[in-house]
């Protein structure tokens, strides 16, 4: 069974509400519902807070879904990833037009011709 569904059956076989749940849990009611869904996992405290008040372990909550928690894992270090190389990137194409500027500012034609590519690429 997966997280979504193991989450929304604890919750109903202990009669609780999304509402109800999510005010146990100091979490909005679209929060319960994200994690029923399977758009998001609940984090580590929560899981704590939802082993107590369902009383089983939190081992027999992660062992079962141990995919899903790889998955949200490298999903999170690809998204750090993407974040990094953004002004990487950013920083090359300024260098770039940068050495593009002083190889050609002497040539008033030729320089014109490499903002005009520049403006084509950019825009």
């Amino acid at each position: 069974m997966d997280v979504a569904n193991q989450l929304k059956k604890l919750r109903q076989e202990n009669g609780y509400t999304q509402v109800q749940l999510a005010e146990k849990l100091n979490v909005s009611r679209k929060t319960v519902s994200s994690w029923e869904n399977g758009r998001n996992l609940p984090g580590i405290p929560i899981l704590i807070d939802l082993s107590e008040l369902y009383h089983v372990t939190i081992d027999s909550m992660v062992k079962e879904n141990e995919h899903a928690y790889k998955i949200k894992a490298e999903k999170e270090k690809t998204t750090l990833q993407k974040l990094w190389l953004t002004p990487v990137l950013i920083v090359a194409i300024i260098i770039f037009i940068m050495s593009c500027y002083y190889v050609v500012k002497d040539d008033d034609s030729q320089f014109r011709s490499w903002l005009i590519l520049l403006d084509i690429l950019l825009f």
